[in-house]
């Protein structure tokens, strides 16, 4: 099995088919699809932002202590680790270690 099926599994959870997700997503105003292309809403792009911003959150509160401004280089991987959620979020440990 591809290492990306099984990744898809372990989110879609048990067996729950891409199409009823995809709906779902749809239905929630958050995603369209359009001749087979798949793009986020206006609606969805504000959930990845706000998204990226509570994981950029999440890492600023493992780093306190550190001054963003003595130390612009931390904020900077804080930032592009942040935005990377969006294009390839963790993966699931179960989907790992199959």
């Amino acid at each position: 099995m591809h290492p990306w099926a099984r990744i898809l599994r372990a989110e879609l959870g048990n067996g729950l088919p891409i199409r009823e997700n995809l709906e779902s997503l749809q239905a929630d105003g958050l995603v369209r699809a359009d001749h087979g292309l798949i793009s986020l809403t206006p609606a969805g792009a504000d959930v990845r932002r706000r998204l990226q911003a509570a994981g950029r959150e999440r890492l600023n509160v493992l780093l306190k202590g550190w001054d963003p401004d003595e130390h612009a280089e931390i904020r900077e991987m804080v930032d592009e680790l942040a935005r990377s959620y969006a294009s390839a979020p963790p993966r699931p440990r179960a989907a790992l270690s199959s």
